[in-house]
């Protein structure tokens, strides 16, 4: 998504997205940025569910666990970092979501 901010924008067929994303054609409907936003929120919950259940596995090193649950926490960041980027001011989910608790959001 970012390369339509680049030179590698330049594309002949009109329905490329690095096209649309340098014509300023790009919107929150476009395909582009559905897939985006899907991807960013699958692993923002991918590690919702890892660090839920962090304590449940057995490790011989403790300092092994932490440093897992270390570099997940930095993950979650930079995906919700990515999705702010683009759409700006959303809710930072940290809790894991089941159906219920995501439609009180």
């Amino acid at each position: 998504m970012t390369e339509g901010r680049s030179d590698n924008a330049y594309a002949r067929i009109e329905t490329d997205h690095h096209m649309i994303i340098a014509n300023g054609n790009m919107t929150s409907n476009s395909a582009l940025a559905v897939y985006y936003w899907n991807l960013h929120n699958q692993h923002i919950g991918r590690i919702n569910t890892y660090l839920a259940n962090v304590d449940v596995p057995y490790v011989e090193n403790e300092s092994t666990r932490q440093r897992y649950k270390a570099i997940l926490e930095g993950l979650r960041i930079w995906h919700y970092f990515r999705i702010t980027e683009f759409w700006g001011n959303v809710p930072l989910c940290l809790l894991l979501l089941n159906w219920k608790r995501q439609h009180q959001l």
